[in-house]
């Protein structure tokens, strides 16, 4: 966790600009909610307010490709925060960054926060756009078998010493690896799989192995199917076979069971996860067919 509160970046001064003006004529006055309001919805519509009742303030969870990219992303912001004076509290767990700004002058949101987030949109989009050399996760892999894939990286290609069993009705998929971790919990899979654009994408999940329960059946892989998900590859047992194998979605698991899994809001995502002997990080790309499945940086 890195706050803005415990380290400083100690850079040369100079003027910073941002729309013409410099950072010190920028007012540190409260804006009125109606103000504020219009700023969130025509410069930063992806910003919200903070939990109403706590504090007055504006938020926002980034999500970068990994840790570099988040971390590049601090950098050059702290630099910027450092120029306006006005510091984010913000912290990071590998590739998201979750930020809120407040000025404590007036007890509220300033403009010199709504500036300080167009800057951090900015300087985001940058650092993600898809012609970077540092991010394709937006791109949508190709398909390639996985034993040609593996006589092209050899032991750079990660292949779990896991007997999966490909149930699905797509035998060939592949995609940019979303990861979850959850013991005989599959609350966090419906949670994901029923939120997220799975185009181009696998849902990973770090079941530890367990054969007592399932954590997929019929429902949760027709949300999947709906979001467009490429498919997924569970560390653990799934159910409901015969409708997995009727479904457009690529399905690996260790094997099937009537039992279901409990409900409890466990689990943990976008953080790297073990299948058998190797990991598999978010944003990995990952190959599965009938002879299992490839993982690569």
């Amino acid at each position: 966790m890195i706050s803005s509160s415990t380290r400083r970046f100690p850079i040369h001064k100079k003027t910073f600009i941002i729309a013409g003006r410099s950072f010190a004529a920028i007012p540190e006055t409260m804006l009125s909610p109606e103000d504020r309001s219009a700023a969130l919805s025509s410069k930063i519509p992806s910003w919200t307010d903070h939990v109403p009742g706590e504090r007055n303030a504006i938020t926002k969870t980034y999500e970068f490709q990994d840790f570099l990219q988040a971390w590049s992303f601090m950098s050059e912001i702290a630099k910027v925060a450092e120029e306006m004076n006005h510091h984010p509290e913000w912290f990071n767990v590998y590739n998201k960054v979750v930020v809120t700004l407040t000025t404590h002058d007036c007890d509220g949101v300033s403009e010199k926060d709504i500036s300080l987030a167009e800057t951090m949109d900015s300087s985001a989009q940058k650092i993600m756009q898809p012609d970077s050399p540092q991010s394709d996760s937006n791109s949508t892999l190709a398909f390639r078998p996985t034993c040609d894939l593996y006589d092209d990286y050899l032991d750079a290609a990660r292949v779990p010493d896991v007997d999966f069993q490909n149930i699905g009705g797509k035998k060939q998929f592949c995609g940019r690896a979303v990861t979850v971790k959850c013991f005989e919990d599959n609350s966090r899979i419906k949670e994901l799989v029923s939120s997220t654009n799975g185009k181009g994408k696998v849902l990973v999940v770090d079941g530890g192995g367990s054969r007592r329960c399932a954590l997929l059946g019929d429902m949760v892989a027709k949300m999947a199917v709906d979001n467009g998900w490429e498919g997924l590859v569970v560390y653990a047992n799934v159910r409901d076979v015969e409708e997995l194998r009727t479904l457009d979605i690529g399905i690996m698991a260790l094997g099937t069971t009537p039992r279901k899994s409990v409900r409890r809001g466990e689990g943990q995502v976008d953080l790297p996860v073990q299948i058998g002997n190797v990991w598999c990080k978010p944003g990995d790309k990952v190959y599965a067919d009938e002879n299992s499945v490839l993982i690569i940086d």
